[in-house]
């Protein structure tokens, strides 16, 4: 448990999940990695004829979950059950070697299987952002035309963690 929360360098992507950890839960029936991602995004708004755009940055934290090897993750939807694994604990320890090879598991399938969702997600978050800024906006009695997010890619994965299920 020493070294459950250490970063595990990853040489392709040494920003990748700078927080980690792996756990053995009775809370979970199959091996289940939650993503703790954040999600930039520029705001371009109207200005005054004659004046340049300043693009305003927005940040979202968001955290995601996935049932499976990143090859064949299914993604969670359900709010309960993600945060069900934030109340997880856990119940047996784990080598470091044990440790630090099921955290490489998901660093090495990220870029080819978990990095094309979070992008869609992004481009989500930007949807469900702009309308959030545009109802803003118009409650403001301020223009809405032209308004327009977009998310800065890739998202930021600060953290993994790896719940897998206890046997028998």
């Amino acid at each position: 448990m020493d070294t459950s929360l250490d970063s595990v360098p990853d040489e392709k992507n040494p920003a990748l999940a700078r927080r980690s950890g792996v756990i053995k839960t009775r809370q979970v029936q199959t091996r289940t990695t939650l993503l703790l991602v954040r999600m930039r995004f520029h705001i371009t708004t109207p200005q005054r004829p004659g004046s340049d755009a300043q693009p305003l940055l927005a940040e979202d934290c968001r955290i995601f979950a996935f049932e499976g090897m990143p090859a064949s993750a299914r993604w969670l939807d359900n709010e309960q059950a993600i945060e069900a694994l934030l109340s997880a604990t856990s119940e047996a320890n784990l080598a470091a070697v044990q440790i630090q090879h099921f955290l490489k598991q998901v660093l090495n399938g990220y870029q080819e299987h978990l990095a094309p969702h979070l992008r869609e997600l992004a481009f989500e978050r930007g949807a469900i952002l702009k309308d959030a800024h545009r109802r803003v906006r118009r409650a403001s009695s301020l223009s809405v035309r032209n308004v327009a997010v977009e998310p800065q890619l890739p998202p930021d994965v600060l953290g993994v963690y790896v719940y897998l299920p206890m046997q028998g």
